[in-house]
C-alpha cells in the first residue's frame, strides 16, 4: 500500500555497507486520519537513495515540511514503512517548505 504522509524532515543519514546504500530519515510525522494523534509524532523511516539526494546539504533548510510518498510492506507479521519519494506538485517541485519557527500560541 502506498500513501502520502505529511512530515517535517529533521535530517537524513546515508551510509554504504557491503556495496549496499542505506538511507534513514528522522521526521516528525502527521496522520490526519488518526483521531488519536494531534500534531506530529517522532519517527525514523527507511528511504530510497533518491530521497537523500533530493535533500540539500544546507543545515538552514531543516526542518523541511514535505509530503512523503510512503510504502507499507508486511514482513514477519509487522508493517514496515519506507519512504520512496518526496511528493511533487503539478510543476514538478517538491511539495515542501522551510519551517523556521512554530507559530506563537494564543493566550
Amino acid at each position: 500500500m502506498q500513501f502520502i504522509m505529511p512530515a517535517l524532515v529533521l535530517g537524513a543519514n546515508h551510509y554504504h555497507i557491503d556495496g549496499v546504500d542505506h538511507v534513514s530519515l528522522s521526521v516528525m510525522e502527521a496522520d490526519p486520519s488518526d483521531n488519536s494523534l494531534k500534531g506530529y509524532r517522532p519517527a525514523k523511516l527507511k528511504a530510497n537513495l533518491t530521497v537523500f539526494q533530493e535533500l540539500t546539504d544546507q543545515l538552514s533548510d531543516f526542518p523541511k515540511k514535505v509530503n512523503l510518498v510512503v510504502q507499507n510492506r508486511v514482513s514477519k507479521n509487522t508493517i514496515q514503512q519506507s519512504c520512496i519519494a518526496i511528493a511533487k506538485d503539478d510543476n514538478g517541485s517538491s511539495t515542501g517548505s522551510k519551517t523556521a519557527t512554530a507559530p506563537a500560541k494564543a493566550g
